[in-house]
């Protein structure tokens, strides 16, 4: 059965979107997947317009494609006003299929659109137990219709050098990072810090802060080949989330494992499903003004970190390759 996948993209014009459609090499990810042939008649398409456009035309346009098939799945990785619109003109009806990310709409519309979709869903996906139970519990939703699917990473993209540098310590991703630990981190004499980062507004905190308030070597917008080598020859990938709405840091998260470098998160949602503490990655515990102190004694034993490298490189092909993680997918989207 062919799946229509509502695929929210950044807009052509924005520097993330023409940075990644530059590139000569990229890691896969699971939007890759959905739009390759896997069946002799295909398997995936995407609307013409982002399910976010808001113009009557781009909406009009995605009705028309949504309502083509009736037979075809609709999948979406975030709540969508097309859906709502469909499901009023009777074109849902049982293809609806959610990925759901996290439950914390801040407006009365957004949580209203989020009630409607979880409601007439034939299935919502989830990547973390915690948003499994939440659905259960909080939103009434029959346990029958969540599914866990594990979240991928391209592990032949990211992957292990034979003799890494440990030049660094690497903080990647935007999302909800701890900057005040990152700089504690980077005056604390454990050694150089990096932060990979594709938001500006990241960039500019840095820039603004006075000469010497921190020793951050700042990496804005890098190619993804310098992405990857920077988890490759890092000595550790540190990822410090100041939120528990959502399992962030995971993409970063598996692309240090995939690259067998020894990951080290406080924990929370990430780490429920993602970490084995002291076997696949290190969890920070307790309270925040402990991390430092606990960062420390792991960067101390580097048999340990060796160790955990490893291991944490063997969980993500185990785990979490992006043909394994596939199957879950198709399997829980077509179910």
């Amino acid at each position: 059965m062919r799946t229509l996948y509502l695929r929210a993209r950044d807009p052509v014009d924005s520097p993330y979107r023409q940075h990644e459609e530059a590139e000569v090499t990229r890691p896969r990810n699971y939007a890759d997947f959905f739009s390759a042939p896997l069946y002799p008649e295909g398997f995936c398409t995407q609307l013409l317009y982002s399910p976010n456009a808001r113009s009557l035309r781009a909406i009009m346009a995605n009705l028309r494609e949504i309502r083509r098939d009736s037979h075809m799945r609709l999948f979406a990785t975030a709540p969508s006003l097309h859906i709502v619109l469909a499901e009023v003109m009777g074109w849902v009806r049982g293809r609806y299929v959610l990925l759901c990310w996290a439950a914390t709409q801040r407006t009365a519309v957004h949580r209203w659109l989020f009630r409607q979709q979880i409601r007439f869903a034939r299935r919502i996906l989830v990547n973390d137990s915690t948003m499994h139970k939440m659905l259960i519990r909080e939103n009434g939703v029959p346990p029958e219709k969540v599914i866990w699917v594990p979240f991928g990473v391209d592990v032949d993209y990211f992957k292990p050098v034979e003799s890494p540098a440990n030049s660094h310590l690497l903080v990647p991703g935007d999302a909800v990072r701890d900057e005040e630990f990152v700089m504690e981190l980077s005056r604390s004499g454990l050694g150089p810090v990096m932060r990979g980062i594709k938001d500006a507004g990241i960039r500019d905190f840095y820039a603004a802060l006075p000469a010497g308030g921190h020793v951050v070597d700042v990496r804005w917008l890098r190619p993804f080949s310098e992405i990857r080598a920077n988890y490759q020859q890092a000595k550790a990938v540190i990822i410090p989330v100041l939120n528990d709405r959502e399992p962030s840091g995971l993409t970063a998260l598996l692309e240090g494992m995939a690259c067998g470098r020894p990951c080290i998160i406080n924990e929370g949602r990430t780490t429920v499903d993602y970490v084995e503490d002291n076997v696949t990655g290190f969890v920070l515990k307790g309270p925040r003004h402990t991390w430092l102190e606990q960062t420390r004694r792991t960067l101390a034993d580097g048999a340990a970190l060796e160790r955990v490298g490893q291991a944490a490189r063997a969980r993500a092909v185990a785990r979490h390759a992006m043909p394994l993680v596939q199957r879950h997918w198709l399997d829980a989207i077509q179910a």
